[in-house]
């Protein structure tokens, strides 16, 4: 499991490039201020996954996997205090964004995480 930078600091607007699974992807994160959500594009040589809406516990490409050739990204809970749902300001704090390996993806949902 990868944690991605995401040190918002209170911007609607980032973009981050990582090597996971023996690639590069280039992912841009912004908060949608109408939906009140934060959304992101990840992009590799393999392809684009554009506008996932960032969704607590749940692989964010499994429908659609264009950018990664294995694994996935999932927004996770990284500490056991603070909200429950993903907001403007706690983005990067309370919740971070994750590469999980397919392993990984397969463990937590036997455990029911994801």
């Amino acid at each position: 499991m990868l944690r991605v930078p995401t040190d918002m600091k209170g911007n609607a607007y980032m973009v981050e490039s990582v090597n996971v699974g023996g690639q590069s992807v280039a992912i841009r994160m912004l908060w949608n201020n109408r939906a009140g959500e934060w959304f992101a594009d990840f992009e590799s040589a393999n392809g684009k996954n554009l506008g996932v809406a960032l969704v607590p516990w749940s692989a964010l490409l499994s429908a659609g996997k264009k950018a990664l050739q294995s694994g996935d990204f999932a927004v996770l809970k990284d500490e056991k205090t603070g909200d429950d749902e993903i907001t403007f300001d706690n983005f990067g704090t309370t919740w971070g964004l994750y590469y999980l390996t397919d392993d990984e993806i397969a463990k937590m949902r036997e455990k029911g995480v994801l």
